[in-house]
Protein backbone atom coordinates (compact mmCIF):
# COMPACT_ATOMS: atom_id res chain seq x y z
CA UNK A 1 0.00 0.00 0.00
CA UNK A 2 2.66 2.29 1.02
CA UNK A 3 4.49 1.22 -2.22
CA UNK A 4 1.62 1.88 -4.21
CA UNK A 5 1.13 5.72 -2.81
CA UNK A 6 4.88 6.84 -3.33
CA UNK A 7 4.25 5.73 -7.04
CA UNK A 8 1.12 7.51 -7.58
CA UNK A 9 2.88 10.63 -5.62
CA UNK A 10 5.57 10.46 -7.83
CA UNK A 11 3.36 10.06 -10.68
CA UNK A 12 1.04 13.18 -9.91
CA UNK A 13 3.55 15.13 -7.98
CA UNK A 14 7.02 15.35 -9.68
CA UNK A 15 9.93 17.39 -9.93
CA UNK A 16 9.63 21.24 -11.14
CA UNK A 17 12.60 20.25 -13.75
CA UNK A 18 10.56 17.60 -15.33
CA UNK A 19 7.03 20.22 -15.03
CA UNK A 20 8.83 22.62 -17.18
CA UNK A 21 10.20 20.42 -19.48
CA UNK A 22 6.95 18.48 -19.92
CA UNK A 23 4.78 21.57 -20.75
CA UNK A 24 7.70 22.32 -23.31
CA UNK A 25 6.83 19.37 -25.04
CA UNK A 26 3.09 19.44 -24.68
CA UNK A 27 3.36 23.22 -26.00
CA UNK A 28 5.71 21.83 -29.35
CA UNK A 29 3.58 19.20 -29.84
CA UNK A 30 0.23 20.75 -29.83
CA UNK A 31 1.82 24.02 -32.10
CA UNK A 32 2.92 20.96 -34.39
CA UNK A 33 -0.50 19.11 -34.58
CA UNK A 34 -2.62 21.96 -34.91
CA UNK A 35 -0.17 23.98 -37.61
CA UNK A 36 0.35 21.44 -39.25
CA UNK A 37 -3.20 19.68 -39.98
CA UNK A 38 -2.20 16.21 -37.98
CA UNK A 39 -4.62 15.72 -35.71
CA UNK A 40 -5.09 12.62 -36.43
CA UNK A 41 -1.45 11.35 -36.58
CA UNK A 42 0.17 8.84 -34.10
CA UNK A 43 2.22 11.71 -32.94
CA UNK A 44 -1.01 13.88 -32.49
CA UNK A 45 -2.30 11.04 -30.34
CA UNK A 46 0.75 10.91 -28.34
CA UNK A 47 0.99 14.64 -27.69
CA UNK A 48 -2.93 14.68 -26.56
CA UNK A 49 -2.07 11.74 -23.91
CA UNK A 50 1.05 13.81 -22.78
CA UNK A 51 -0.79 17.26 -22.46
CA UNK A 52 -3.91 15.52 -20.84
CA UNK A 53 -1.41 14.35 -18.38
CA UNK A 54 0.63 17.63 -18.12
CA UNK A 55 -2.43 19.02 -17.22
CA UNK A 56 -3.29 16.64 -14.86
CA UNK A 57 -0.42 17.39 -13.19
CA UNK A 58 -0.82 20.96 -13.28
CA UNK A 59 -4.17 21.06 -11.79
CA UNK A 60 -3.07 18.74 -9.07
CA UNK A 61 -0.25 20.76 -8.16
CA UNK A 62 -1.89 24.22 -7.84
CA UNK A 63 -3.08 23.80 -4.05
CA UNK A 64 0.66 23.16 -3.22
CA UNK A 65 1.05 26.46 -5.36
CA UNK A 66 -1.07 28.05 -3.50
CA UNK A 67 -0.20 28.03 -0.08
CA UNK A 68 3.72 28.41 -1.67
CA UNK A 69 3.09 32.13 -2.33
CA UNK A 70 0.63 32.49 0.56
CA UNK A 71 3.82 31.70 2.73
CA UNK A 72 5.86 34.15 0.46
CA UNK A 73 3.43 36.76 0.81
CA UNK A 74 3.10 36.41 4.58
CA UNK A 75 7.13 36.50 4.99
CA UNK A 76 6.86 39.97 3.12
CA UNK A 77 5.69 42.88 5.42
CA UNK A 78 3.72 44.58 3.17
CA UNK A 79 1.91 41.43 1.81
CA UNK A 80 0.95 39.99 5.44
CA UNK A 81 -0.79 43.42 6.51
CA UNK A 82 -2.67 43.11 3.01
CA UNK A 83 -3.66 39.72 3.79
CA UNK A 84 -4.50 40.23 7.18
CA UNK A 85 -5.51 44.15 7.52
CA UNK A 86 -8.86 44.56 6.73
CA UNK A 87 -8.97 48.06 6.19
CA UNK A 88 -5.53 48.41 4.73
CA UNK A 89 -6.85 46.31 1.79
CA UNK A 90 -9.52 48.12 1.75
CA UNK A 91 -7.76 51.28 1.36
CA UNK A 92 -5.61 50.19 -1.42
CA UNK A 93 -8.42 48.80 -3.73
CA UNK A 94 -10.36 52.71 -3.12
CA UNK A 95 -6.90 54.43 -3.67
CA UNK A 96 -6.38 52.13 -6.82
CA UNK A 97 -9.91 52.25 -7.88
CA UNK A 98 -10.18 55.97 -7.90
CA UNK A 99 -6.77 56.38 -9.54
CA UNK A 100 -7.97 54.18 -12.55
CA UNK A 101 -11.57 55.95 -12.90
CA UNK A 102 -9.31 59.58 -13.30
CA UNK A 103 -7.45 58.04 -15.87
CA UNK A 104 -10.96 56.94 -17.53
CA UNK A 105 -12.61 61.05 -16.86
CA UNK A 106 -9.11 62.28 -18.01
CA UNK A 107 -9.32 59.78 -21.76
CA UNK A 108 -12.58 60.25 -22.30
CA UNK A 109 -12.66 64.47 -21.75
CA UNK A 110 -9.77 64.52 -23.85
CA UNK A 111 -11.59 62.67 -26.65
CA UNK A 112 -14.88 64.87 -26.09
CA UNK A 113 -12.74 67.53 -26.82
CA UNK A 114 -11.27 66.46 -30.19
CA UNK A 115 -14.30 64.61 -31.57
CA UNK A 116 -16.89 67.26 -30.23
CA UNK A 117 -18.40 64.00 -28.71
CA UNK A 118 -21.49 64.08 -26.05
CA UNK A 119 -20.78 60.48 -25.63
CA UNK A 120 -17.58 60.59 -24.16
CA UNK A 121 -18.53 63.47 -21.81
CA UNK A 122 -21.24 61.27 -20.84
CA UNK A 123 -18.84 58.92 -20.36
CA UNK A 124 -16.63 61.15 -18.78
CA UNK A 125 -18.84 62.77 -15.95
CA UNK A 126 -19.89 59.02 -15.52
CA UNK A 127 -16.58 58.04 -14.11
CA UNK A 128 -16.21 61.57 -12.75
CA UNK A 129 -18.80 60.87 -10.01
CA UNK A 130 -17.27 57.37 -9.92
CA UNK A 131 -14.20 59.17 -8.35
CA UNK A 132 -16.30 61.19 -6.17
CA UNK A 133 -17.84 58.61 -4.43
CA UNK A 134 -14.03 56.69 -4.01
CA UNK A 135 -12.67 60.53 -2.83
CA UNK A 136 -15.58 60.54 -0.25
CA UNK A 137 -15.04 57.16 0.67
CA UNK A 138 -11.12 57.43 1.05
CA UNK A 139 -11.34 60.49 3.58
CA UNK A 140 -14.19 59.21 5.50
CA UNK A 141 -12.42 55.79 6.39
CA UNK A 142 -9.23 57.22 6.88
CA UNK A 143 -10.84 59.37 9.70
CA UNK A 144 -13.15 56.28 10.62
CA UNK A 145 -10.37 53.95 10.80
CA UNK A 146 -8.01 55.88 13.36
CA UNK A 147 -10.99 55.44 15.76
CA UNK A 148 -11.51 52.78 18.38
CA UNK A 149 -14.67 50.75 18.03
CA UNK A 150 -17.44 52.36 19.69
CA UNK A 151 -20.82 53.87 19.28
CA UNK A 152 -18.91 57.15 17.86
CA UNK A 153 -17.37 55.78 15.25
CA UNK A 154 -20.37 53.85 14.23
CA UNK A 155 -22.63 56.65 13.79
CA UNK A 156 -19.91 58.38 11.95
CA UNK A 157 -19.93 55.08 9.58
CA UNK A 158 -23.78 55.66 9.41
CA UNK A 159 -23.15 58.74 8.26
CA UNK A 160 -20.97 58.18 5.31
CA UNK A 161 -23.10 55.21 4.25
CA UNK A 162 -25.79 56.85 4.20
CA UNK A 163 -23.69 59.55 2.00
CA UNK A 164 -22.85 56.91 -0.68
CA UNK A 165 -26.10 56.04 -0.79
CA UNK A 166 -27.16 59.95 -1.71
CA UNK A 167 -24.09 59.82 -4.03
CA UNK A 168 -25.16 56.54 -5.52
CA UNK A 169 -28.89 58.25 -7.08
CA UNK A 170 -26.19 60.91 -8.52
CA UNK A 171 -24.53 58.16 -10.43
CA UNK A 172 -27.69 56.52 -11.79
CA UNK A 173 -28.12 59.49 -13.20
CA UNK A 174 -24.91 59.15 -15.40
CA UNK A 175 -25.68 56.14 -16.03
CA UNK A 176 -28.77 56.41 -17.72
CA UNK A 177 -27.39 59.41 -19.58
CA UNK A 178 -24.75 56.41 -21.20
CA UNK A 179 -27.53 54.00 -21.73
CA UNK A 180 -29.87 56.76 -23.48
CA UNK A 181 -27.25 57.46 -25.77
CA UNK A 182 -27.00 53.15 -26.41
CA UNK A 183 -30.23 52.39 -27.31
CA UNK A 184 -31.32 55.49 -28.87
CA UNK A 185 -28.42 56.62 -30.84
CA UNK A 186 -26.91 53.83 -30.84
CA UNK A 187 -23.85 53.93 -29.45
CA UNK A 188 -21.89 50.87 -28.05
CA UNK A 189 -18.48 50.03 -27.31
CA UNK A 190 -15.88 48.39 -29.36
CA UNK A 191 -13.21 46.08 -28.30
CA UNK A 192 -10.54 44.89 -30.76
CA UNK A 193 -9.89 41.27 -31.94
CA UNK A 194 -9.53 38.58 -29.49
CA UNK A 195 -9.47 41.35 -26.83
CA UNK A 196 -13.13 41.24 -26.33
CA UNK A 197 -12.50 37.52 -24.78
CA UNK A 198 -9.99 38.96 -22.81
CA UNK A 199 -12.50 41.56 -21.23
CA UNK A 200 -15.52 39.01 -21.27
CA UNK A 201 -12.92 36.72 -18.60
CA UNK A 202 -11.89 39.78 -16.53
CA UNK A 203 -15.81 41.10 -16.29
CA UNK A 204 -16.87 37.51 -14.82
CA UNK A 205 -14.08 37.29 -12.98
CA UNK A 206 -14.56 40.63 -11.42
CA UNK A 207 -18.42 40.30 -10.47
CA UNK A 208 -17.79 37.10 -9.09
CA UNK A 209 -14.95 38.50 -6.50
CA UNK A 210 -17.23 41.52 -5.92
CA UNK A 211 -20.49 39.09 -5.32
CA UNK A 212 -18.46 37.12 -2.80
CA UNK A 213 -16.90 40.11 -0.93
CA UNK A 214 -20.39 41.80 -0.54
CA UNK A 215 -21.26 38.34 0.81
CA UNK A 216 -18.19 38.34 3.56
CA UNK A 217 -18.33 41.58 4.18
CA UNK A 218 -21.74 42.07 5.70
CA UNK A 219 -20.41 40.13 8.59
CA UNK A 220 -17.92 42.47 9.01
CA UNK A 221 -21.16 44.80 10.31
CA UNK A 222 -18.87 47.79 9.06
CA UNK A 223 -20.57 50.36 7.26
CA UNK A 224 -18.21 51.69 5.46
CA UNK A 225 -16.55 48.88 4.31
CA UNK A 226 -20.03 47.65 3.08
CA UNK A 227 -20.30 51.23 1.17
CA UNK A 228 -17.22 50.26 -0.48
CA UNK A 229 -18.26 46.87 -1.73
CA UNK A 230 -21.77 48.36 -3.07
CA UNK A 231 -19.34 50.95 -4.86
CA UNK A 232 -17.73 48.08 -6.28
CA UNK A 233 -20.56 46.23 -7.68
CA UNK A 234 -22.38 49.23 -9.16
CA UNK A 235 -18.80 49.83 -10.94
CA UNK A 236 -19.01 45.99 -12.32
CA UNK A 237 -22.98 46.04 -13.26
CA UNK A 238 -21.45 48.93 -15.77
CA UNK A 239 -18.77 46.69 -17.25
CA UNK A 240 -21.50 43.98 -17.51
CA UNK A 241 -23.50 46.50 -19.25
CA UNK A 242 -20.77 47.54 -21.31
CA UNK A 243 -19.64 44.21 -22.00
CA UNK A 244 -22.67 43.46 -23.50
CA UNK A 245 -23.07 46.26 -25.79
CA UNK A 246 -19.27 45.40 -26.79
CA UNK A 247 -20.53 41.61 -27.79
CA UNK A 248 -23.78 42.31 -29.77
CA UNK A 249 -21.50 45.26 -31.89
CA UNK A 250 -18.72 42.58 -32.35
CA UNK A 251 -21.40 39.31 -33.04
CA UNK A 252 -24.36 41.50 -34.40
CA UNK A 253 -27.84 39.57 -33.28
CA UNK A 254 -30.11 41.94 -35.48
CA UNK A 255 -30.89 45.85 -34.60
CA UNK A 256 -33.88 45.44 -32.89
CA UNK A 257 -32.81 42.39 -30.98
CA UNK A 258 -29.77 44.63 -29.88
CA UNK A 259 -31.46 47.30 -28.91
CA UNK A 260 -33.93 45.90 -27.13
CA UNK A 261 -31.61 43.83 -24.92
CA UNK A 262 -29.92 46.72 -24.20
CA UNK A 263 -33.01 48.84 -23.21
CA UNK A 264 -34.16 45.86 -20.43
CA UNK A 265 -30.62 45.24 -19.04
CA UNK A 266 -29.57 48.80 -18.89
CA UNK A 267 -33.65 49.69 -17.52
CA UNK A 268 -32.54 46.52 -14.67
CA UNK A 269 -29.13 47.62 -13.80
CA UNK A 270 -30.44 51.54 -13.48
CA UNK A 271 -33.04 50.20 -11.34
CA UNK A 272 -30.70 47.82 -9.30
CA UNK A 273 -28.63 51.12 -8.61
CA UNK A 274 -31.27 53.01 -7.24
CA UNK A 275 -33.07 49.83 -5.01
CA UNK A 276 -29.22 49.72 -3.63
CA UNK A 277 -29.18 53.85 -3.07
CA UNK A 278 -32.08 53.87 -1.64
CA UNK A 279 -31.59 50.73 0.86
CA UNK A 280 -29.07 52.67 1.96
CA UNK A 281 -30.03 56.10 3.03
CA UNK A 282 -33.01 54.05 4.50
CA UNK A 283 -31.15 51.22 6.41
CA UNK A 284 -28.57 54.15 7.33
CA UNK A 285 -31.51 55.85 8.35
CA UNK A 286 -33.11 52.90 10.96
CA UNK A 287 -30.10 52.55 12.46
CA UNK A 288 -28.96 56.00 13.57
CA UNK A 289 -32.62 56.71 15.11
CA UNK A 290 -32.35 53.54 16.67
CA UNK A 291 -28.45 54.53 18.22
CA UNK A 292 -30.36 57.93 19.16
CA UNK A 293 -32.92 56.21 21.31
CA UNK A 294 -30.92 53.98 22.91
CA UNK A 295 -28.59 56.92 23.48
CA UNK A 296 -31.61 58.98 25.10
CA UNK A 297 -32.50 56.03 27.81
CA UNK A 298 -29.45 55.81 29.00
Amino acid sequence: MERAKKTTDKFLFPSNVFKVLLTLLSASVLVYIFLWGNQFSPVAYMGYVVSAYTLIIMVVGIPSVIKSGKLLVYNNPFGSRFLTEVNYRAMLFMYSGMAINLLYVLFNVVTCFIYHSIWYGAVAIYYMVLSLIYFVLIRKSRKIFSQEQGVGRQIQELYSYRLCGFLLFLLNLTMTGIVFQIIWQDKSYVYVGLVIYGAAGFTFCRLFIVIVNMVKFRKKNSPILTAVKMMNFVSALMSLFVLQTAMFAEFGGGDIFRRVMNALTGAIICFIVIYMAAYMVLQANKKLKTIMINSSKT
